[in-house]
């Protein structure tokens, strides 16, 4: 295939299928007035990643246009929380699992960390956690979690093909959004001044 071809796929299949709630126009202005506060005392106020837990519950339970805005912004300017598996070779992962304790082990191959990706319904979700305590146990123990910025992250989900979007706390009262919408924090201005 050439580059410019895939260069047209990876288009095509960022954009995913059109949300009942985006809005092809863009976003409108945030409705509760200039809410946007210091880089370092908003930094602050989203560090622990409560007021993301609290705008995602509130557009779960209402998908309004006001609650999706609202998200976008925190999500901007917050963190998230991904989870990563490491991929090597069997050989080195044999070598590391046999190494006595203080060991020092040189690989032959690379070692990648490499995104989970999560299936519901046919489909395929980047996931992001607003914080530790929305990963259940399990799923945490057996991951690499990486702390980064949302647009980090959403830069991430898009070097990975057939993805149908991106999930924000999968395992407890998701939001799901295709590219189209979640791409609307790239552009959206955020709560830092």
């Amino acid at each position: 295939m050439s580059k410019k071809k895939k260069e047209e796929k990876r288009t095509i299949d960022r954009t995913g299928a059109p949300a009942p709630f985006a809005n092809p126009e863009g976003l409108p202005e945030f409705p509760f007035g200039d809410n946007r506060m210091e880089a370092a005392e908003l930094a602050k106020e989203l560090e622990d990643g409560h007021v993301l837990v609290a705008l995602k519950s509130r557009f779960a339970e209402e998908k309004n246009q006001e609650n999706l805005v609202a998200l976008l912004k925190c999500m901007k300017d917050s963190k998230v929380i991904v989870p990563m598996r490491i991929e090597m070779s069997e050989e080195d992962a044999a070598r590391i699992e046999n190494a006595a304790d203080g060991e020092e082990i040189e690989t032959n191959e690379e070692i990648k960390m490499v995104p989970e990706i999560l299936q519901a319904k046919e489909k395929n979700f980047f996931p992001m956690f607003s914080q530790i305590g929305q990963i259940p146990k399990e799923f945490g123990t057996s991951h690499n979690l990486m702390s980064m910025p949302t647009v980090e992250a959403l830069d991430m989900a898009h070097q990975i093909e057939n993805l149908d979007g991106i999930v924000l706390d999968a395992f407890s009262k998701s939001v799901a959004m295709p590219f189209i919408t979640a791409d609307q924090i790239y552009s959206i201005q955020g709560l830092a001044k």
